[in-house]
């Protein structure tokens, strides 16, 4: 719609106060009616050679609408414009196909009801802004001198629920990202991403400096690796991953059950990971709200695994009918929102020298399962992989495929995690920016199989 949005979180708050009762009215009797919105009011600057290249603002409201009528429900998204009128006018339209389409539907067999109602608000106590020019002219001056290409942004993110039944919920955030890359030359670069609440001028200082470090590397005649087994360094961000691959039906329960799991062998069979592993979901460490499908909460901190053993899985409520379970508040996708690997006992100054001669990998491109679920995995190493020598870095290391499995990876092969962990948070735009992300320290693997 071409109407004049909404600019502020504190507006749209005031637009989702006043069109829900006006939404509730339209209920016939037996109806359960529901209102979704989701909205991201951001500031984008795309970088090229530590210059904007383009400078934008975009603000993406979305609701979504549904009825619940006799163990059946349809929903459909609407795109909001922030005034009320239209935007009510656009939802009635859309409530005639609902009704529709319901009168034509099967019984859902595992329809799930709502939890009882409840009212909750997650606000910002304290406004937060980003001083857009002072971003600016610290990338410009820290960077100054090196080929920086990039995406920078930041602004609110909220989203609001509620029923005709009495459910109320509303949260909002307010979130950062910066996720570039220095090149050095043809193929080499080094890629970072930053992300938090705030900018944060001291972690963008502190990663130029590595960068600036390492660099130089870049520019040596590759070393193209032979097939076979290597000692490696996986960075955080390698490992971050490992671990959001893993988490692709590794702890679902439902994937669990219909045999679909990459980490069936730990519920089924006894498998275990290294004692160094263990895995927390924290949702709240990257601003995700708690709640979860039909208005239940999320544990503020669910353990997935504690020193190598699988201790729980995501049992989200329609998995529970379907399979006569007890539900843990899971959301439908079963998987983590804030994940967190802790940290070991490496340090940091200490990694290349614990190496010794290997790879460091940077990153992982093209990660995917060659067999789901015997946990096997393929993928490429890209950017600024390095070949260490004496705990020295030597040259980059061409492009290079391998083949692994996450039992290797975080068992057998696993000799220590580091002391400092690193959140990587999730930096998508498709649609709009999200929330979530993974808290991951570095890895080092006694064998590291290189297939090509």
């Amino acid at each position: 719609m071409n109407a004049t949005p909404a600019k502020t979180v504190n507006a749209w708050h005031d637009w989702f106060t006043e069109i829900t009762p006006l939404f509730f009215s339209r209920a016939l009797p037996d109806e359960e009616l529901a209102i979704g919105v989701h909205g991201d009011l951001a500031d984008f600057l795309r970088w090229n050679n530590a210059a904007i290249v383009q400078a934008s603002h975009i603000e993406r409201v979305v609701g979504h609408v549904s009825i619940r009528s006799r163990q059946r429900q349809a929903g459909c998204s609407i795109v909001c414009s922030g005034q009320i009128s239209a935007d009510l006018s656009l939802i009635e339209r859309q409530m005639g196909q609902l009704r529709t389409w319901l009168a034509s539907s099967p019984i859902d067999p595992f329809f799930v009801p709502n939890a009882d109602p409840y009212k909750a608000e997650d606000r910002l106590q304290t406004p937060i802004s980003t001083d857009l020019a002072g971003v600016v002219d610290d990338i410009q001056s820290i960077a100054s001198g090196v080929d920086l290409v990039g995406l920078f942004a930041t602004g609110p993110l909220f989203s609001g629920s509620a029923t005709n039944a009495g459910h109320w919920f509303w949260h909002d955030t307010h979130r950062y990202f910066f996720d570039f890359s220095v090149y050095a030359t043809k193929d080499k670069a080094i890629k970072e991403s930053l992300a938090g609440p705030v900018w944060d001028k001291a972690a963008f200082e502190h990663a130029i400096t590595r960068i600036r470090h390492t660099i130089p590397v870049l520019y040596k005649p590759e070393v193209r690796l032979a097939p076979g087994d290597y000692r490696a360094l996986l960075a955080p961000a390698a490992v971050a991953d490992l671990c959001a691959l893993a988490s692709w039906g590794g702890f679902s329960m439902r994937s669990h059950l219909t045999n679909d799991s990459p980490l069936l062998g730990m519920r089924s069979e006894g498998k275990r990971f290294s004692p160094l592993i263990t895995l927390t979901d924290r949702p709240q460490d990257f601003g995700v709200p708690l709640l979860s499908d039909y208005w239940h909460q999320s544990p503020p901190t669910f353990e997935l695994v504690r020193n190598g053993v699988l201790t729980n899985c995501y049992v989200s409520p329609r998995t529970a009918i379907e399979f006569n379970l007890t539900h843990n508040c899971a959301c439908g996708g079963e998987s983590p929102r804030g994940l967190s690997l802790a940290p070991g006992h490496l340090d940091e100054r200490d990694e290349l020298g614990a190496l010794d001669t290997g790879i460091y990998v940077s990153d992982l491109w093209y990660l995917n399962y060659s067999d789901r679920q015997s946990a096997k995995v393929s993928g490429t190493t890209r950017f600024a992989s390095l070949w260490i020598e004496n705990g020295e870095p030597i040259a980059p290391v061409a492009a290079a495929r391998f083949d692994e499995n996450l039992y290797s990876i975080f068992g057998d092969h696993l000799l220590a995690l580091g002391r400092t962990a690193r959140s990587l948070e999730n930096t998508g735009t498709y649609g709009s920016r999200g929330l979530g992300g993974i808290r991951c320290p570095s890895a080092l693997l006694s064998k590291f199989k290189i297939v090509l």
